[in-house]
């Protein structure tokens, strides 16, 4: 269960570099511009360039590239299922001895698969810059100046703010409180990682409860720290 230690979304890296001191306001602006080239792009080089700009964000902003990476393989079999569906399963030429009646591996599903993948893998990077470099007390009164206008028509820009303040805050809470579940199972002679890939989903099962029922104690802890 190593991997809950690899995951960086929602986390924040203190710093002073020309990306963190950035107006909170211009980076949430901007990540959202990069989501929706990511998500309309049409050509696999479109992504390639994403990809490339975004390298160049990260060493201003002096993240660790490998800090990035490893938070991003928990999301392989993500990156996989999207992939692989594609490759098999959309029409076009078959690629050379690989023509197996109903699932042909195509020209168009490689690059159909690549894109998708690539698509999914940016998103994380993207997303995961943004929580690294801004705090998330920043992030959320960046997000509510620029939402403001909306509360002339009634909408409760406050309220939403701080539900999307306790989200950002909760993803490194859910993996300290499944970090201590699993150093409890693992006290009582529990091997979590041992096994096949079936077998390590199935090791998952029996903490969500536990995990589950921790992190709704610290919720009520919150709610009730908040109404004092």
């Amino acid at each position: 269960m190593k991997f809950l230690q690899d995951i960086t979304l929602g986390r924040y890296i203190p710093g002073d570099s020309v990306v963190h001191r950035a107006d909170p306001r211009i980076k949430f602006t901007a990540v959202v511009i990069s989501i929706l080239l990511i998500l309309s792009a049409t050509r696999l080089w479109y992504l390639v360039i994403i990809g490339l700009f975004f390298i160049m964000i990260i060493k201003m902003a002096g993240l660790p590239l490998r800090y990035l990476l490893k938070g991003v393989k928990p999301f392989l079999w993500l990156f996989l299922c999207g992939g692989i569906f594609h490759l098999f399963f959309t029409p076009g030429r078959a690629i050379g001895q690989f023509n197996m009646g109903l699932l042909n591996i195509t020209y168009e599903g490689l690059i159909s698969g690549l894109m998708v993948s690539l698509r999914l893998f940016l998103l994380i990077i993207v997303s995961s810059v943004l929580t690294l470099t801004t705090s998330p007390l920043h992030l959320v009164k960046g997000m509510e100046s620029i939402f403001s206008p909306l509360k002339k028509i009634g909408v409760p820009i406050g309220n939403i703010s701080w539900m999307i303040l306790m989200s950002i805050r909760f993803i490194p809470v859910l993996i300290v409180e499944a970090e201590r579940v699993i150093k409890a199972q693992t006290a009582r002679g529990r091997d979590l990682d041992k096994g096949n890939i079936i077998r390590k989903i199935r090791n998952l099962i029996p903490l969500l409860i536990p995990i589950f029922v921790r992190v709704l104690r610290r919720v009520n802890e919150l709610a009730y720290t908040k109404l004092i």
